[in-house]
């Protein structure tokens, strides 16, 4: 488990970590390439720690996003795949 953590970001393997992470890069590239091209994008991740790394990101980026995971209501989730399938702006991860 820590070797997975550590590829997909070294900051949840190493307490405050400043650095960069290649693979954070390469993804945030890859979704802006997407959305410029029209595109609708889902991300998945085993680490929700992983999902708030990416949240400030697209913030960064100022892309608009959707997020679920397995602490999202079920309520919530049926709203949230709505949205997604009938905004053409919206991404999710």
């Amino acid at each position: 488990t820590r070797l997975r953590q550590i590829c997909c970001h070294p900051s949840l393997f190493i307490d405050n970590y400043k650095g960069e992470s290649g693979k954070l890069n390469q993804c945030i590239e890859i979704v802006k390439d997407a959305i410029q091209s029209g595109h609708k994008i889902l991300l998945f991740s085993g680490y929700t720690a992983m999902f708030e790394i990416i949240e400030k990101e697209l913030q960064k980026e100022n892309i608009e996003f959707l997020k679920l995971t397995g602490q999202t209501k079920v309520s919530e989730r049926i709203n949230l795949v709505d949205e997604f399938n009938s905004n053409p702006t919206k991404n999710y991860s």
